[in-house]
């Protein structure tokens, strides 16, 4: 598990949209897995999306921040 979330932090900023989709679906598949790591990896994300925020005006943000989005908002919930 250490190994695939090592991966998935390293791939968030990949050039490429499917490497980072990966990484963000694996994140969320260790958020399921492991339980006691949910709050970690919420928080992690969290602090990706502050750190790496775009204005995006009136356009949508790409696939891979909304996924992020949807999974913090989806696990914050269930936490609640």
């Amino acid at each position: 598990m250490s190994r695939s979330f090592n991966r998935a932090v390293g791939q968030l900023r990949d050039e490429k949209l499917e490497v980072r989709l990966g990484a963000i679906f694996t994140l969320e598949q260790i958020c399921l897995d492991f339980s006691d790591l949910s709050g970690p990896v919420l928080q992690l994300l969290t602090i990706y999306l502050r750190e790496s925020a775009v204005n995006y005006g009136e356009a949508e943000p790409p696939p891979d921040v909304r996924e992020i989005v949807r999974l913090v908002r989806d696990r914050r919930g269930r936490r609640g």
